[in-house]
Parts: structure tokens; sequence; C-alpha cells
């Protein structure tokens, strides 16, 4: 048993989210990772990572950014690292804290990420307290590129959508 079913569960019957035919593999080889995505979901690629979310979904005004997110959703977004032997993460999740309003950690899920140099996996919330947008998110580096996932919604939307969204992060690995 790994990690993330020892503290998300073991998925049903053992299987993965795409084994089971609930969600397929996104592959995009290009931008270097990989991730599961439920069926019925759309997914857009745009140079700077990807989006995905279900048909008919609700936009909520996303503090952090200024801009529309659907909801719930997730967004992977990559960048390039200056120096590579530099291990960005850690600055990277300290910008986010400061620039997010109302940003904290709620829980600490894993300290690496799959073929990542390095990576964090952490549930977070943000904006304000009556209208919090909910995350699950990583960032994570190999070699000069970060990339940086969060799966969120509202917070009812969040919670509602738990396990899909659990399952987008735990199926995230870099190539």
């Amino acid at each position: 048993m790994g990690f993330f079913d020892k503290v998300l569960g073991k998925p049903a019957g053992g299987s993965s989210p795409v084994d089971r035919g609930d969600f397929r593999a996104h592959e995009a080889p290009q931008k270097g990772f990989s991730m599961a995505v439920p069926q019925d979901w759309i997914v857009a690629e745009d140079p700077d990572g990807l989006e995905t979310h279900p048909k008919e979904c609700a936009r909520v005004a996303d503090p952090a950014s200024s801009r529309a997110i659907s909801s719930p959703g997730a967004r992977v977004t990559i960048s390039d690292v200056a120096e590579p032997r530099q291990n960005v993460v850690k600055e990277t999740i300290r910008t986010r804290s400061t620039a997010m309003t109302g940003h904290r950690m709620v829980r600490h899920i894993a300290g690496d990420v799959k073929n990542a140099d390095f990576g964090i996996v952490y549930e977070y919330q943000y904006g304000p307290p009556e209208s919090p947008i909910r995350a699950l998110g990583i960032v994570a580096q190999k070699k000069n590129r970060l990339f940086t996932v969060s799966a969120s919604g509202s917070a009812q939307d969040f919670e509602k959508n738990r396990g899909i969204l659990e399952a987008i992060i735990t199926s995230f690995k870099l190539h």
C-alpha cells in the first residue's frame, strides 16, 4: 500500500481511476506530465499548461488572480526555473502564502512528487473567510521547469468533489 493509499484511502477495488473507467489518462509528453481526468470533463491545453473542469460547472472569483475559475476544476501551470540546481519549491510556497489573501495550509500530504527533483503535495485554502477557495495543490520542480497544480473549488464544490480532485492530484506525475 502506497503513501497516498494510506493518507487518502485505497481506491475502490484497488485499481486506479483510469483502470476503473471513470477517468481517462491525459498524457502531455511535450509538457512533461500526465494525469487522470474524469471521462466527462473538458481538457484545454494552452502554452502555459492545462485546465480541466466539468462541462457544467460554476465560475467563481479567484481572489489570487482576479479572474473567474471553474469550480470544481484543476489547473496545471508550467514555468521555467532560472537556476535548475536551486530548489524553488519552498520559495514558491512562501511566495504563494503571502500573495494569496487568507492563504493557509490545511494539511501537508506528501513531501515528494513522482519523478520530480523537488516537490510537495498539500491541501490549502485562500480568499475571504466567508467564501474561501479550497484546493489540493502540487508544487514540483524537475530540472529547469516548475509545475504548479491546483485542484480546487468553492468550499461547497470542493467538499462535494473531493474524491475526484484527490484522484486528479494523486495521478499527477512528471516524465
